[in-house]
């Protein structure tokens, strides 16, 4: 049974950084450039997956 609910806090995790990022990037847009936003969620996505 605990790993079901795992499932659901990952599914429930996935889903709150996959709609901030929307947020995040409206936010990020009013001081850079889109190119800079689009850069840098690159860069940071590389030095994620790096890690694991």
């Amino acid at each position: 049974m605990p790993n079901k609910n795992l499932k659901w806090i990952f599914l429930l995790l996935l889903s709150v950084v996959w709609g901030s990022s929307f947020i995040l990037i409206k936010k990020g847009l009013v001081g850079l450039t889109p190119l800079q936003v689009g850069s840098l969620r690159t860069v940071f996505a590389a030095l994620f997956l790096m890690v694991i």
